[in-house]
């Protein structure tokens, strides 16, 4: 529809993938409103003093070089509720600045002013008479002021105030020598000063009664809150206040020694309805324990303050997070936080210190997830690393966490010794994560309370030995050990007949993680290869970095493993001993075992030779494999073994997802086994990394519930099966193979599959 012809439109929208206005634009006269993705395109608008009705102009850039962009386009827009002038500094007389005619417009509710800050000329004088000459009507609800350079604000802002209406008042970039004072605009809800030099205190007005957020950002010379004389109370309404880039800046208003006469009640609460709380980049500012925890406080988020690298506070429904990070010169806990405030929060990650101590933690009574994170040393101080007390004529009183479930240890010097006596009191644990910490050596489970408590006195001579204590066989659920290259898992320091070993006296663990620990099952192969290490109970196991286990058979009671996860465990691992599992097994990741399925035919009888030797060799037939197989998802980089007829017609009616990756050294240009077909349940199938790779396996064709397919990064591969690709396929993506022959190919199949991605 050609402009001319919409004289009548009161709304007009710019579509998102708009770039420029439509021409001859101010032909809209009856335009009131227009919505547009980008509000930069507001100032592209020539002639916008013809849209006299128009509501909203939220750029309009001053360009005296341009005719159509002259202030006096904006004299007769009288009916703008939202207006911004950008390049002021482009009017050089307080004539051309009145030809705005603001304080005509009555209906104006925000208004914003700027000035280049790049701009290379200035000069003070002329931008205080144009900034004075731009006065807008008195009833105006929002102002931003940005980049002026004149010494001194407008009288109708200041000493003259005629704007008392303001509801949210911004000053950005400006270089006055005083500032206007607040006290007579009661109204206020927002204030924000950025970017200012000159100031060096905020004065705390009495009229800051209905204030709910204020914003200070980069000012440099700002050190001091002074309050008024007139006021009797601090910020009665302020939700939310956040400060960042002041250097200079040391304590807030909370401080007791800038808000409290040495007469008045230092407890009284000045900030009855805070909410969020933030301070970033203030070096000096150190006072952060005396935060006015109030009921409404929901939010603290602190970082690069003294003595703190981060501290965070959350609190939701779900309980109270809190997170300190410290710097070297932090000691303390008390330093940052007032210590009532421990007893309601349920999840608290430390890192970098400080260490806790005794009335730290006795203290922690809803606490239910902690974590340590980065101690080079001690988690406790070294004078409180027990949780027992000595109490006078009645024993030794034992403290214990009792809501705690989840413990994180990351990074820590802590001893085996240290994290052996805190596990002692945590009586309902659920959930343990031990990362990089290298002093622990040794991992154990103890049987009863009395070895597990003796273990923790003596320790080995280094302190290297962690010692589950045997209440956790009934609370742990989650086990996750990461990076501990010199971890060895070994048996308790007297293991009763029929404990099991290993980590079976966790009867009702869950998951175990162990990444990064290659030497973990070393000491009970040793000892003893053939027995089982790992609870029944067991649902999800990931190996990752563990080697020596040759076989699957240590698996062989776990009747409950749904998930499984083997990776880099060694290329001599085999999957003998995988059969069994299968009857409940739904996912199963393989990866850096080259030979992990070769020549595995699940339907053969094996021999095992008895440890005896010699002429009492007998044979023995393992457990019959399930009538069926209930696999679903299975990741792997050993294709060509796993591809094999009888292990795919054992999958066939269960796996619906199956991912390969090939290998740098496996230089496979074809598959030998042309098992796939068989996979008839398969629904999403994807190849992924064969650098060499010319041919998909054939039997693709042959898939009736084939629905996905992928091929990724596969630049060898020039074409499709000759066969081509089963009628059920939906999604078919080759993006990142960068074969052309291939993308040709794939084109062609347009209409046929109803998505098919070609490239990113």
């Amino acid at each position: 529809m050609p402009v001319p012809t919409m004289q009548r439109n009161q709304l007009l929208g710019l579509w998102k993938g708009c770039r420029d206005f439509p021409k001859d634009m101010s032909n809209l006269a009856k335009l009131c409103h227009f919505y547009t993705p980008r509000i930069e395109l507001h100032s592209e608008i020539s002639n916008v003093g013809k849209l006299k009705l128009l509501e909203e102009l939220k750029v309009f850039r001053v360009n005296k070089e341009s005719e159509g962009f002259e202030t006096k386009q904006l004299e007769h827009l009288t009916e703008l509720r939202k207006l911004g002038i950008y390049n002021l500094e482009k009017i050089h007389t307080k004539e051309e600045a009145s030809e705005a005619k603001l304080i005509e417009k009555k209906y104006l509710e925000r208004l914003t002013l700027d000035w280049d800050s790049k701009r290379a000329n200035v000069d003070p004088g002329v931008e205080a008479l144009v900034l004075e000459s731009l006065q807008p009507h008195r009833y105006l609800q929002k102002l931003s002021i940005r980049g002026h350079m004149g010494s001194f604000c407008p009288k109708w802002l200041g000493d003259e105030l005629d704007v008392k209406a303001l509801q949210s008042r911004c000053l950005s970039g400006v270089s006055w020598k005083d500032f206007p004072p607040l006290g007579k605009m009661f109204d206020l809800r927002e204030v924000t000063l950025e970017c200012i030099a000159t100031m060096k205190e905020f004065v705390i007005e009495q009229s800051f009664c209905r204030l709910t957020k204020l914003t200070l950002s980069g000012l440099n010379s700002f050190e001091k809150w002074v309050p008024s004389q007139d006021a009797n109370h601090l910020f009665p309404a302020l939700q939310v206040l956040l400060i960042r880039d002041c250097p200079k800046l040391s304590v807030l208003p909370f401080s007791n020694q800038v808000v409290c006469p040495p007469d008045q009640d230092r407890n009284m609460d000045w900030f009855p309805k805070l909410q969020k709380l933030g301070i970033v980049n203030c070096p000096n500012f150190f006072l952060v324990a005396r935060i006015p925890w109030t009921e409404t406080l929901n939010q603290v988020n602190m970082r690069d303050v003294k003595l703190l690298e981060k501290f965070q506070y959350s609190k939701s429904s779900h309980g109270i997070r809190l997170s300190i990070s410290g710097k070297d010169d932090l000691h303390s806990i008390d330093q940052v936080l007032a210590s009532d405030i421990l007893t309601e929060v349920t999840d608290l990650t430390l890192e970098k210190g400080p260490c806790l101590e005794l009335r730290h933690l006795v203290m922690l009574t809803s606490l239910n997830i902690v974590t340590f994170r980065n101690y080079r040393s001690h988690v406790f101080a070294p004078r409180s690393s027990s949780l027992v007390e000595t109490s006078g004529g009645h024993g030794d009183v034992k403290r214990n966490l009792p809501a705690l479930e989840n413990l994180r240890v990351m990074s820590c010097g802590a001893s085996g010794k240290e994290l052996t006596e805190l596990l002692t009191h945590l009586p309902r644990l659920s959930d343990l994560s031990i990362w990089d910490c290298e002093k622990i050596t040794q991992l154990a489970v103890g049987v009863d309370l009395q070895q597990t408590t003796s273990a923790a006195v003596s320790g080995r001579e280094d302190g290297g030995l962690l010692l589950l204590p045997g209440h956790l066989s009934d609370s742990l659920r989650d086990l996750m050990i990461r990076n501990n290259p010199e971890l060895v898992l070994v048996d308790p320091p007297s293991l009763l007949p029929g404990g099991g070993g290993g980590l079976q006296a966790l009867r009702f663990l869950q998951e175990i993680a162990i990444w990064g620990c290659p030497k973990f099952l070393s000491a009970c192969l040793v000892s003893s290869p053939s027995r089982s290490l790992f609870p029944s109970s067991l649902q999800s196991l990931e190996l990752q970095g563990v080697k020596g286990m040759g076989t699957l058979e240590l698996l062989s009671n776990l009747t409950s493993l749904t998930s499984l996860d083997l990776t880099n465990c060694g290329e001599d691992l085999r999957c003998e001993g995988l059969g069994p599992l299968l009857g409940q097994l739904r996912e199963l990741t393989v990866f850096s075992s080259p030979k992990f399925f070769a020549g595995w035919n699940p339907n053969a009888r094996r021999v095992l030779q008895h440890e005896g030797g010699g002429e009492e060799q007998r044979r023995q037939i393992v457990s019959p494999l399930p009538t069926s197989s209930k696999l679903q998802l299975l990741y792997t980089d050993e294709a060509e073994g796993l591809l094999a007829a009888p292990i795919c017609s054992l999958l066939s009616s269960s796996l619906a997802e199956l991912r390969l990756w090939g290998t740098k050294d496996a230089h496979l240009e074809s598959f030998s086994n042309d098992g796939l077909h068989l996979l008839t349940s398969l629904q999403e199938l994807e190849f992924n990394c064969f650098d060499e790779l010319q041919h998909l396996p054939a039997g693709l064709h042959k898939l009736p519930n084939l629905k996905r397919l992928e091929v990724d990064r596969c630049p060898a591969l020039r074409s499709l099966p000759d066969e081509g690709l089963p009628k059920s396929l939906k999604h078919l993506d080759v993006r990142r193979c960068g074969n052309e022959e291939l993308i040709q190919q794939c084109r062609g199949l347009v209409g046929t599959i109803p998505e098919i991605v070609l490239e990113d």
